[in-house]
């Protein structure tokens, strides 16, 4: 798997924070932005977990 590859499997897959991804595979946050962002699914994840993120915060509210 090379490395663009492992970003994306580990954003979408393992949904993890693209700083969080940079540190994995050892590349610069901006990097990881750029992989992600050109990836036809970006769209739709990311309203994914906006939507996400705004039930969570009605629950801590």
């Amino acid at each position: 798997m090379n490395t663009k590859e492992q970003i994306l499997d580990l954003y979408y897959n393992q949904h993890l924070k693209q700083n969080e991804i940079a540190k994995i595979v050892g590349k610069s946050c901006p990097y990881v932005s750029k992989v992600v962002k050109t990836d036809k699914r970006n769209k739709e994840e990311k309203e994914s977990r906006k939507k996400t993120n705004a039930e969570n915060r009605k629950v801590y509210l």
